[in-house]
């Protein structure tokens, strides 16, 4: 249509779609932190690494967040994780301090008791355990070791840690 200043009035009208169109009712839940980051896709499509639910958090009935990880293969000490880069010479591998993602986001490499001021075990809805190779949105160039994935039942429920 043309609006030209000296036109005729045009009144357009349109015609109800009552009797077209029947109610829609539309129901949504909003995502769970761990399925808004992929964490079901991986554990369905992933053939490494440790996928814990929610049910499965509960079940070990952690005090504090760290407590999760001691009944853990791959993982030592309650937290630490077999390095890539072994000592020459050492009848052991090395461990090291796995690096840490909060709903997607890498945190700054903590202890223990980090951890567990940053999340509580009744905050978190699943966890992913990367103890060799971690997806690549999970890994941190040059560690040598593993990952560690937790996604809080509401992204952005935690507390950030100090800089």
């Amino acid at each position: 249509m043309d609006v030209v200043q000296s036109s005729a009035f045009v009144v357009v009208q349109m015609a109800t779609f009552e009797s077209v169109l029947d109610t829609m009712r539309v129901s949504a839940s909003m995502l769970r932190g761990a399925d808004e980051g992929g964490f079901e896709q991986r554990r369905r499509s992933t053939g490494s690494g440790r996928f814990l639910t929610e049910k499965d958090i509960q079940l070990r009935a952690p005090i504090e967040t760290s407590d999760i990880f001691k009944s853990v293969p791959g993982m030592y000490d309650g937290f630490l994780m077999r390095s890539a880069f072994s000592a020459i010479g050492s009848g052991e591998p090395p461990r090291c301090i796995p690096s840490v993602f909060i709903d997607g986001r890498p945190m700054p490499a903590p202890s223990p008791d980090e951890l567990d001021s940053w999340v509580r075990p009744n905050q978190i809805s699943s966890i992913e355990i990367y103890t060799d190779a971690p997806p690549p949105q999970f890994q941190v160039a040059l560690s040598g070791c593993g990952s560690i994935v937790i996604w809080t039942k509401r992204l952005g429920a935690i507390r950030k840690p100090p800089m």
